[in-house]
């Protein structure tokens, strides 16, 4: 659709309740009172409008009783995971576990005791280490400040980091709650409980869900559910920024659609929405989430 035609951008309702999550962090979405400025979020969206949408819905209707109504769908086998609910995030502990908790508690990895000759004869055969002498403070710090491939490649090309980092439980925990997976809070009370995390390589867990929640073709059981929430939560890194726009003008001047149609027509960001491709990168919400929750702090 072009020109002044009427445009749609379809959610099904459990997408948009965590899309009003991420953008608000408020949870639950009552169809007749939203923290979510739909307005907004319509602007956000129309300004982005010129990105491809891997499944296309023709229209779109939300009513009371939460029921859609779709004139087309187009299903690709193995992308199945695209329509899997992928529920809220949620920290607080319950005596009735969750199909996540309960996934989670069956790839929580061991702790793994034995070193090989090779690795325990690293440190005598290591030169000169630039960041020997930089307190673990630092280096903490440091790896805060890099994306989830660049902290792997660097932890590997230096042997006090790999030494410092590699075993140190406080180091992942905290890159895994406040950094890289702000998107899984049930795995909260885990990590929190000292005598089972004794046990545990967070490390390897950190590695280990990267890797099982990548959005990808042909994902089955629970990491689907969690491969959509990990893939709409990357998106709204994007929606965010020009949603938060969006917010500030109808604030400041009123809701301009001659403004947001100029921003429109100018050239924007190659960025995906809801439906993007497929990527590695975690980034796209990192900034865009950390800044929003420290509104709410």
């Amino acid at each position: 659709m072009m020109g002044d035609e009427e445009r749609h951008f379809p959610l099904h309702l459990a997408c948009l309740e965590l899309v009003s999550f991420c953008l608000t962090g408020s949870r639950g979405l009552s169809i007749h009172k939203l923290s979510l400025d739909k307005d907004a979020l319509y602007l956000a969206l129309f300004c982005l409008r010129s990105h491809p949408m891997r499944c296309r819905v023709e229209s779109f209707q939300l009513v009371a009783d939460s029921k859609c109504k779709i004139n087309r769908w187009y299903c690709l086998s193995g992308y199945e995971f695209l329509v899997a609910n992928p529920g809220l995030p949620d920290s607080n502990s319950s005596s009735e576990p969750t199909p996540v908790t309960s996934y989670l508690k069956t790839i929580l990895p061991p702790i793994q005791d034995r070193q090989s000759e090779t690795a325990a004869d690293l440190p005598s055969r290591v030169k000169v280490d630039l960041f020997s002498r930089l307190p673990i403070e630092l280096l903490f710090r440091i790896g805060g400040l890099l994306n989830d491939p660049s902290l792997s490649a660097w932890c590997a090309a230096f042997w006090t980091l790999h030494s410092v980092l590699h075993a140190n439980n406080r180091f992942w925990r905290h890159r895994i709650t406040r950094v890289s997976m702000l998107w899984l809070q049930e795995l909260v009370p885990l990590l929190d409980d000292e005598e089972l995390m004794s046990r545990v390589d967070v490390r390897k867990l950190f590695h280990q869900l990267h890797t099982e929640t990548l959005p990808k073709p042909n994902i089955t059981g629970p990491a689907m559910s969690l491969a959509n929430r990990r893939r709409i939560w990357e998106a709204c890194g994007v929606i965010g920024r020009a949603y938060d726009e969006m917010v500030r003008e109808k604030a400041g001047l009123g809701t301009s659609l001659v403004r947001a149609k100029l921003l429109s027509e100018a050239s924007p960001p190659s960025y995906h929405i809801l439906n993007h491709e497929l990527s590695e990168g975690d980034e796209l919400w990192e900034a865009y989430y950390l800044s929003m929750m420290a509104k709410h702090v």
